[in-house]
């Protein structure tokens, strides 16, 4: 089963949407704190989706990506130790927001030897294993104005600000408050999410787990009991999403639902794809199979392709075929008769090059037989 922390506080976090002043005792910080500025903290963008700030926290949340698939896509697509950073954020980010307050200001005294640009941080040092949470505050270029950089913890070495000249603690939080036109006081301890929020999130949490875990993969090889079966799952999975989405408590789409089981709407047309397959392999019925037959298999096969809900790829269909032309003497005109009856130019050049010898020793033997008249 999956985890879903990194969920839980995106949904957390889609409830801040502030303009947040913080005080310390000799200076104060302006900065927005918003769902933008979610990702980057965390280290999402280490999934390389091509995706930032609002529009990768709207993308994680739309396919609802479990923990661990969040993981699995950094360790594939970012260097070594950023998955493990990621987790240890994850598990961080709302509590570090939420004792804010407990702070301390210090200058990064850093910038010559590392990669943080951040002009300031927020540091403190964690309760359960005696490291240090950094939050750092990087100055806007002609504004007076400050973005949250980055968001790390460490073992308390120093590193980052040895030998600062401020360190003072934060004595105030204040938000915006667009009505009065003014900073009020304000604290992140008082959001939290509701009862029905964590159900729901639980519940499609749930659902997902089944999703995932239902290998449509294996319907290729299964026998009709196990087909009847995935059936059976599949309406399970159509009517709850229907179900959810009536109540409003659904987070995966079916659009969703299908980059985990791309056949959902269309498992008898797949289920047909794998019965001709089925035909066309069994030896007792070489003298029954048309070229008509195969066209339209292929055309079957190109519209499920097109849709992206195809069970089989068509390197697998192809390979079927070919191993029923096996069988076949005369390849050369096999060949003819494929551009003949217009069959799809992907699948004839896969012939040709399956049979390429064949094919060249027939046209090798005409061509013999032609100059010996």
């Amino acid at each position: 089963m999956g985890t879903y922390k990194l969920q839980k506080m995106f949904k957390w976090f889609e409830k801040n949407n502030e303009k947040i002043k913080l005080v310390g005792e000799n200076r104060e910080f302006k900065f927005a704190v918003n769902k933008g500025i979610a990702p980057h903290l965390i280290g999402v963008q280490y999934m390389k989706s091509n995706k930032t700030g609002v529009a990768l926290f709207e993308h994680i949340q739309a396919n609802f990506f479990s923990d661990e698939e969040i993981f699995d896509k950094i360790v594939k697509n970012s260097e070594l130790g950023y998955a493990h950073e990621f987790n240890k954020r994850k598990s961080a980010f709302e509590y570090v927001f939420k004792n804010i307050e407990d702070f301390r200001i210090v200058e990064n005294t850093s910038k010559d030897t590392s990669t943080l640009k951040s002009d300031y941080f927020l540091i403190f040092k964690s309760p359960n294993d005696n490291q240090m949470f950094y939050l750092g505050l990087r100055k806007k270029e002609n504004e007076n104005f400050y973005a949250l950089e980055t968001f790390f913890k460490r073992i308390d070495d120093q590193k980052y600000y040895k030998g600062t000249k401020i360190n003072e603690a934060v004595t105030g939080l204040y938000h915006y408050n667009d009505s009065t036109k003014k900073f009020e006081e304000f604290t992140f301890k008082n959001i939290n999410l509701t009862k029905d929020e964590y159900s729901i999130l639980n519940e499609n949490g749930r659902f997902k787990d089944f999703i995932v875990a239902s290998d449509y993969e294996k319907l290729k090889t299964c026998q009709v009991n196990e087909e009847i079966k995935f059936q059976k799952r599949i309406k399970y999975i159509i009517n709850h999403q229907k179900y959810l989405e009536n109540n409003n408590m659904n987070i995966l789409s079916f659009e969703g639902i299908k980059n985990y089981i791309p056949v959902l709407e269309k498992l008898n047309e797949n289920l047909s794809i794998k019965r001709e397959l089925e035909y066309i392999s069994t030896p007792r019925n070489n003298n029954n199979v048309t070229l008509k037959d195969l066209k339209t298999l292929l055309s079957e096969q190109e519209k499920l392709i097109e849709t992206n809900e195809n069970l089989y790829k068509n390197t697998e269909i192809y390979d079927k075929i070919n191993d029923f032309f096996e069988k076949k003497i005369n390849k050369k005109n096999i060949l003819k008769e494929l551009k003949e009856q217009d069959f799809p130019i992907e699948y004839i050049e896969n012939f040709e090059l399956k049979f390429k010898n064949e094919i060249n020793q027939t046209y090798n033997k005409t061509k013999e037989k032609k100059i010996e008249k």
